[in-house]
């Protein structure tokens, strides 16, 4: 069967602008970075992850979640993901990314134990996504999966 390839859909709003993810994350890094280009190219401020129609996330497409929120942050911008698919918030729960991220569908809530100093274990590991540019797929899907995947889990 074949894969359903990561289609992008930018849509410019007053407020915000949002992007829907449809498909699978099922690409490399340099196709992860052309797609953050495509849509920091809108110089957002505010940013919208409509993932209702968004399938799967491999370990690539989390990371351009994770380039994306990070390049966000730099411009003092605010990214906010929405309707995301069962499957979909699993994987960023079990790699301990989803509380990253604000959630139009969910409020936000602490967890017991959670703490700041947790947060900046959280953005350490996560902060190097970008470095896969640098080597082949394999190696870019490989460190990512490192940072999360890592030795010590239970940071949150």
């Amino acid at each position: 069967m074949a894969k359903a390839e990561l289609k992008i859909t930018i849509k410019p709003g007053k407020e915000a602008l949002t992007v829907a993810l449809i498909g699978e994350t099922h690409f490399d890094m340099d196709t992860a970075n052309e797609h953050v280009e495509a849509v920091l190219a809108h110089k957002p401020k505010a940013l919208v992850i409509d993932a209702a129609k968004l399938t799967f996330v491999s370990s690539t497409g989390i990371c351009l979640l994770i380039n994306l929120r990070n390049a966000i942050r730099e411009v003092k911008g605010t990214i906010t993901l929405t309707n995301l698919q069962p499957l979909v918030k699993k994987a960023l729960e079990a790699a301990h990314v989803l509380k990253l991220f604000d959630r139009a569908d969910a409020p936000c809530t602490p967890r017991a134990g959670h703490s700041p100093l947790n947060d900046s274990l959280a953005e350490r590991r996560f902060r190097s996504c970008r470095i896969g540019r640098a080597g082949s797929e394999a190696a870019g899907i490989l460190t990512s999966m490192q940072y999360l995947v890592g030795a010590d889990l239970n940071f949150l």
